[in-house]
C-alpha cells in the first residue's frame, strides 16, 4: 500500500474499530445471503425428491392402467368385430325382406290389376293363388 499511495497509512484505534464494525455488518449481510441461498437450494431439492415419488407413483399407476385400457381395448375390438357379423346378418336379411316385400308387392299389384280382391278372391268369384 505504500507503494499504491506513496505515503504511510496509520491505523487509529477509533478507524480500527469501524473498520471491524464493518466487517461485522458485511459479514452478517453475507452469512444471512448465504443461508438465505442454502435455504431455496434445499427447498429445491425437496420438491425434486418429492416430484420423483410423485413419478413413481404414477409409473405405477400407469402400467396398471396400461393393462386395463389394453383389455377394454380388445373388448371394444371384439364387440366391433360382433356388431359388424350382426350388421352383416341384419343387411341380409332386410335384402331378403326388400326382396319378398317386392315380390310380394308385385303380386298384389298384379292381383288388383287384374281384379283380384285381397282375400284371394276376384270380383267374379274366382280363387287367385
Amino acid at each position: 500500500m505504500l507503494q499504491q499511495l506513496k505515503r504511510h497509512n496509520y491505523i487509529t484505534p477509533t478507524h480500527f474499530l469501524e473498520l471491524s464494525k464493518g466487517y461485522r455488518v458485511i459479514l452478517t449481510e453475507k452469512r444471512t445471503e448465504l443461508g438465505n441461498g442454502r435455504d431455496k437450494l434445499a427447498n429445491g431439492l425437496a420438491k425434486l425428491v418429492e416430484a420423483r415419488d410423485g413419478v413413481e407413483v404414477m409409473s405405477v399407476e400407469l402400467e396398471k392402467k396400461k393393462v386395463v385400457c389394453a383389455q377394454s381395448q380388445k373388448d371394444c375390438e371384439n364387440l366391433l368385430v360382433e356388431i359388424v357379423s350382426e350388421r352383416r346378418v341384419a343387411d341380409e336379411q332386410r335384402k331378403q325382406v326388400e326382396g319378398d316385400s317386392e315380390r310380394i308387392g308385385f303380386s298384389t299389384v298384379s292381383r288388383v290389376y287384374f281384379g283380384a280382391l285381397p282375400n284371394g278372391t276376384s270380383a267374379d268369384g274366382q280363387i287367385y293363388r
